[in-house]
């Protein structure tokens, strides 16, 4: 038998202790700890386009306490948590080492953050947001109270609070947005709000941002938004489009030149589309022989669909779609995010108004073509 001596013990001592205290290596650091975690481990994702990509985990003590390394190599939009309905938005770059604390059954609505200069802007969007959800969530339920008591001035009077709180919540996510337009928080902050009003906004976020998140897809989203706002703002030539009809011939939006035109994207599945088609409707048959036309743009995919809604809601005058959905090119054209959407040109091609509506798109066209 072959005995070990003293110095080889000595030297394999050495190199167990080595090995035990050896540390995992990574340029990011997130510890802290969790209250009542759900699991026993927490996990880091990184935030695409598409999906979300998990770049590492650690395991999460008996006491709460974790501390997660990865490696990471840019600034960008992550997350850590539990699972996708139970997580908290990072926002960070390597080289930082941050501490976040949370209760584990409620991460996003419990968490505190040092460290990341990035995260805690991010923090101050989404509570805007959350404060924003919750009072609304308050007021849906009175005005659902009040249509099942048939209460209609309660219920018209909680819809106008209703909206109150949405635009203030808007203006505080364009003032963050106006206010820290050179963090990537800011893009989140503009993701919701009306690019047609709150326009300075996003142009300042794309501008303070240029050198520092150019390749990130929500900045991408946000300059290409911005770019279609440019090329569709009032006074601007209106883009051409030229797509198939039901019977599949093209046709270009130019060829009613010459007309007002209503130019409207909407989608058969679209409810509030649906509900101002009548009014459309009765605006068409007034004022079409004074040289008002419509060339709707639908967002369908399903061409059965789309003509029956076109013969159920009566609409009788141009239609053109290339069945693309949210995908089609003239919503890509015109920077078209929510529907319905529409722009009034006038006989040259040029943009006059958008979004009219209702009785605010019938004074206009008493305006410019009589009553």
């Amino acid at each position: 038998m072959k005995l070990i001596n003293r110095s080889t013990l000595l030297l394999l001592s050495t190199v167990a202790l080595f090995s035990c205290s050896e540390k995992k290596e990574g340029n990011l650091t997130i510890q802290g700890k969790i209250q009542n975690a759900p699991s026993e481990k927490i996990y880091l994702y990184q935030v695409g386009s598409r999906k979300l990509d998990v770049l590492d985990s650690a395991e999460v003590e008996k006491d709460g306490s974790y501390n997660l390394i990865a490696n990471i190599n840019k600034l960008d939009f992550y997350q850590l948590g539990f699972n996708e309905k139970n997580r908290i938005n990072v926002i960070t770059q390597p080289g930082e080492n941050i501490t976040i604390d949370a209760l584990g059954s409620n991460l996003e609505g419990s968490y505190t953050v040092a460290g990341s200069e990035e995260t805690s802007r991010m923090k101050e969007v989404i509570q805007i947001q959350i404060d924003s959800y919750r009072k609304q969530d308050s007021v849906n339920q009175e005005m659902q109270a009040a249509r099942q008591n048939q209460d209609m001035n309660k219920y018209i009077r909680l819809n106008s609070v209703m909206q109150s709180i949405n635009t203030r919540a808007m203006e505080k996510l364009k003032t963050f947005a106006e206010e820290n337009n050179h963090y990537l928080a800011s893009l989140v902050a503009v993701q919701s709000i009306n690019p047609d009003v709150f326009f300075p906004a996003l142009e300042a976020v794309v501008e303070g941002l240029k050198d520092k998140a150019s390749d990130n897809f929500m900045y991408q989203n946000i300059a290409t938004k911005v770019a279609s706002v440019k090329l569709t703002a009032v006074g601007a030539q209106a883009p051409e489009l030229s797509f198939p009809s039901p019977s599949g011939e093209s046709i270009a939006l130019s060829s009613l030149r010459g007309k007002y035109v209503l130019l409207d994207f909407w989608a058969s599945w679209c409810r509030p589309c649906r509900a101002e088609n009548p009014n459309v409707v009765r605006l068409y048959k007034k004022f079409n022989k004074k040289g008002f036309e419509v060339f709707s743009v639908s967002l369908d995919e399903d061409k059965g669909k789309w003509l029956q809604a076109i013969e159920q809601d009566n609409l009788d005058w141009t239609h053109v779609s290339d069945l693309k959905g949210w995908q089609a090119v003239p919503a890509q054209i015109y920077g078209v995010s929510a529907i319905p959407q529409t722009y009034l040109l006038d006989p040259e091609g040029k943009i006059v108004a958008k979004n009219l509506r209702g009785a605010e798109l019938e004074q206009k066209l008493e305006e410019l073509l009589g009553a």
